[in-house]
């Protein structure tokens, strides 16, 4: 707060504001008894360089009323106004849940997916508000302050997305659905199907999302890399997907069906069928099934059976009923993946193959080693041992890599932790495997979870 008196009966103060947009006057005396004047204010501000938004009302009320002059404000600047930066708005729900909507009882609703999002050809999905430039401001000493322009925002898009003409908004470039990685906005095509895949639709192999409306007949396949969606019933069809699948009907396999999937796969039943999935296996019942899943297997709904053949996971199967009371055979494994199943059964097969080699080259050294001093000037029989012996080296290198990785793909299935079998009722005839351990059930399990603890297979109240 700078001060000013020029020898008067009163004091000035005057105060600005730390942006420099404002000032205040307050006037001190020990009498009020004296007559002030514009000029004598106006000359105190301007000593202070307060030249700008001078109020003529706010200045003569401090010469009329000098006692009631404190933090009178007499200048106003104009404040600046940073641009607004443009905003990317979506004109489509980006927010999609592709999972089924599961009721409060538990059960799942697949009527209900919300699985698709679909879009016209020319549909505009985004659009931006335009950036504005600003206002710049003054302050009560006459200085200007630049305003920031606002920024003008990129759209980001990929495939059968374009830019309109006028650049501020993207549209489809085909009918399909909306994918969004990020804030990355693209156009999947989507196949839509009103009738049941059969004699009349042929085999389908298709680049994007692909819905059934009907049923998916035996003897025919449907094939993508994006994710599958079909309200009826799958027969003993093939159902090859990168992404999801979801049977709102269930799969009725009469054991010639195959699932496979890179997401999870949800069916409202699973019968006498073969899954193999990347994520989640869910299902109300699942019969006879042959399923492999690199996440878990659960048996969730009003039944939430297990029943009869083999059921692989990576994580845990859980259901309200595993097995039958009449001793159904129903093999359950945890703890190994896909890819890691497949490196073992390789590796072993190698091993098998490098062993019977490495052992039929040793008796050719052999032999051929014995010729040799029998003929040691025979050129074939030194080009055989030389050719002989490299082969055994280098399938001896082999089994020795194979030995080493087989040991660690074996100790990683035995270190496999946190895998469990849950289930309300769990009865003879089921068998366990974790890891490279073994459980049979021999008496019904009530409320009971198999898991492994300190490298065996334990029963754990839930």
């Amino acid at each position: 707060m700078a001060e000013t008196n020029g020898n008067k009966p009163y004091k000035l103060y005057i105060k600005l504001s730390s942006d420099y947009y404002h000032a205040y006057v307050t006037v001190d005396a020990d009498d009020y008894n004296f007559r002030m004047r514009k000029e004598d204010i106006i000359a105190a501000l301007k000593e202070k360089k307060v030249v700008f938004g001078l109020d003529p009302k706010a200045i003569q009320y401090i010469v009329d009323n000098p006692e009631k002059a404190d933090g009178v404000e007499v200048a106003t600047g104009i404040e600046h106004e940073h641009g607004i930066d443009s905003k990317i708005i979506f004109e489509v729900d980006t927010d999609v849940d592709l999972k089924p909507k599961e009721n409060e009882d538990g059960t799942v609703d697949f009527k209900n997916t919300n699985f698709v999002n679909t879009v016209k050809a020319k549909q505009v999905l985004a659009r931006k508000t335009p950036a504005t430039e600003g206002k710049n401001g003054t302050t009560v000493t006459g200085m200007t302050i630049k305003a920031r322009p606002g920024k003008l925002a990129n759209f980001k898009f990929g495939k059968n997305v374009a830019l309109a003409e006028d650049e501020m908004s993207i549209y489809a470039e085909c009918d399909g659905t909306v994918n969004m990685s990020g804030i990355k906005i693209s156009v999947v095509e989507v196949l839509e199907i009103f009738s049941d895949v059969g004699i009349k639709t042929g085999n389908i192999n298709f680049s994007g999302r692909v819905i059934v409306r009907g049923n998916v007949t035996s003897g025919f396949k449907i094939e993508t890399p994006d994710s599958i969606e079909i309200y009826g019933v799958v027969e003993s069809a093939e159902i090859l997907a990168g992404g999801d699948v979801i049977i709102s009907g269930g799969i009725q396999g009469n054991d010639e069906c195959l699932i496979k999937a890179g997401g999870f796969v949800k069916s409202n039943f699973m019968n006498n069928c073969k899954v193999v999935a990347g994520g989640t296996v869910q299902a109300d019942s699942m019969m006879h099934c042959d399923i492999v899943s690199d996440d878990s297997i659960t048996a969730s709904g009003k039944k939430g059976l297990i029943l009869g053949g083999s059921y692989v996971s990576r994580h845990h199967i859980i259901g309200k009923t595993i097995g039958t009371e009449i001793g159904t055979i129903t093999k359950l494994q945890l703890g190994i993946t896909n890819e890691i199943m497949t490196d073992f059964q390789e590796l072993a097969a190698n091993i098998k193959d490098y062993k019977s080699n490495v052992s039929k080259l040793k008796k050719a050294v052999d032999i051929l080693s014995k010729q040799k001093k029998v003929k040691p000037d025979d050129p074939k029989i030194q080009e055989m041992f030389n050719s002989s012996n490299e082969s055994l080296k280098d399938y001896s290198d082999k089994l020795k890599k194979a030995m080493v990785d087989f040991k660690h793909v074996n100790d990683l299935i035995e270190q496999l932790r946190d895998v469990y079998v849950k289930a309300t009722s769990i009865y003879p005839g089921v068998r366990v495997k974790i890891g490279n351990s073994h459980y049979n059930v021999k008496t019904e399990l009530i409320n009971s979870k198999i898991t492994k603890d300190h490298g065996e297979i334990v029963v754990k109240p839930i």
